[in-house]
């Protein structure tokens, strides 16, 4: 799609440019915070269908439990598997939708981050046309993967699958994606860049997707127990305050290590775009 060039919201002289992506993302933040909090609240909108999902099957799996005397672990064990087994495809469909419409704010964001002009409707249609769907495969690979765990009687099992897939998986999932908002490679070139990023950038990685999910998991084991409607709250909360700047600080970080490890070599246009040339 070929853009429009005008006014950006707010020119730059290239030598006030930051040097680098750290100080660019702080910058960015406060110049463009209403922009940055509009696109908030619509990643918490799109959020929201999978919060919804959540939220039905807990009540459905705390109602089954609620109605049962004096359960033991293993009738528990049968009510949430059931619950997984009827909520676990509409999760999956919610966290397909959700990258989909994700991948728009995303190109939102790499243009932010490449001091690009910003058109918010524009851009946002053409990444979900650039990357929609490459978000919608790493995504939902993990989604269902996440319901295939689910479904196992074994709730050691289930950990150990469960920590695979975090600790293998998702980093894949994650730069795999990623690399679909600056670059058109084939599939399996993707996915070959995507497994070496992930182990050159393992613990920042790691830390990053743990900052992601650890408050939302936090909310769904434990302060269901204590307040179900207070845990969806805050869920929903964290949904419209937390995904939003954080992705956009692991995308800044993204643009760090594909300058180290791609742009310097094989794409010099892109090597510290947006960035004061000599810092």
């Amino acid at each position: 799609m070929k853009r429009k060039r005008k006014a950006a919201q707010k020119d730059f002289v290239l030598g006030d440019l930051p040097a680098t992506r750290p100080a660019q993302y702080f910058d960015i933040f406060r110049e463009r915070f209403s922009t940055i909090a509009w696109i908030s609240f619509l990643t918490g909108l799109f959020f929201l269908p999978f919060l919804l999902v959540l939220f039905f099957k807990d009540f459905h799996l705390l109602s089954v439990v609620a109605s049962l005397e004096n359960p033991d672990e293993e009738t528990i064990q049968q009510a949430r598997l059931f619950a997984n087994l009827i909520y676990g495809g509409g999760e999956v469909i919610a966290i397909a939708l959700f990258a989909f419409l994700f991948s728009g704010v995303v190109q939102i964001f790499k243009e932010m981050l490449w001091n690009e002009p910003i058109f918010l409707k524009e851009d946002f249609k053409e990444g979900l046309k650039s990357q929609g769907l490459r978000f919608v495969i790493a995504f939902a690979f993990v989604a269902l993967a996440k319901f295939l765990i689910n479904l196992s009687f074994s709730t050691i099992i289930q950990m150990v699958l469960s920590a695979l897939l975090v600790a293998f998986f998702i980093p894949i999932a994650l730069w795999f994606s990623l690399q679909s908002v600056y670059y058109r490679l084939s599939f399996f070139d993707t996915l070959k860049n995507a497994l070496k990023l992930s182990i050159r950038t393992y613990p920042v990685t790691l830390l990053a997707m743990g900052l992601m999910m650890a408050p939302f998991w936090a909310f769904e084991t434990y302060l269901t127990k204590v307040s179900f409607l207070g845990a969806f709250g805050g869920m929903l909360l964290l949904s419209f305050l937390w995904i939003s700047p954080l992705s956009f600080a692991f995308l800044s970080f993204s643009c760090a290590v594909f300058d180290r490890y791609i742009n310097e070599d094989f794409y010099p246009s892109f090597y510290r775009k947006g960035l004061r040339e000599n810092p």
